[in-house]
């Protein structure tokens, strides 16, 4: 049995694979040399970011009263930008002009804070481990 020809100018399309599948997030890339970051917050989660801040070349600023010892560590002895400890908490002024703000805190309502403060300053900001900041 002969199979039914095309219509005239019309061919089959072709299934072209898909390039990508979904994402959960979209990864982004900040050029960080020589810019100021903020982290709120000095317990471990707040060290791993600070210390990828600094070697992207980031000032960066921990704001935090009591830090971690792995923080102190840190500062002494960044692997690029200088990390600058300020032991007190932070204010919604510590974010102003800032080129990225991370929060660390397992607090629900800090979350909220630092997320709200570096917003209203028009700073990027991502919380750890809070998917909805």
């Amino acid at each position: 049995m002969k199979s039914p020809e095309s219509p005239p100018g019309r061919r089959p399309a072709v299934a072209r694979p898909r390039r990508m599948d979904r994402l959960a997030a979209l990864p982004l890339f900040f050029a960080l040399g020589g810019r100021r970051a903020v982290v709120a917050g000095g317990n471990e989660a707040a060290t791993w970011k600070a210390e990828l801040l600094s070697a992207a070349g980031a000032a960066v600023e921990v704001w935090d009263s009591d830090p971690c010892a792995e923080m102190v560590a840190l500062a002494a002895d960044p692997p690029g930008g200088a990390v600058h400890l300020v032991r007190r908490s932070w204010t919604p002024e510590s974010f102003a002009g800032a080129a990225l703000v991370i929060g660390a805190t397992g607090d629900e309502a800090e979350a909220a804070r630092i997320f709200g403060a570096a917003r209203a300053c028009g700073v990027p900001v991502n919380v750890i481990d809070k998917p909805a900041y």
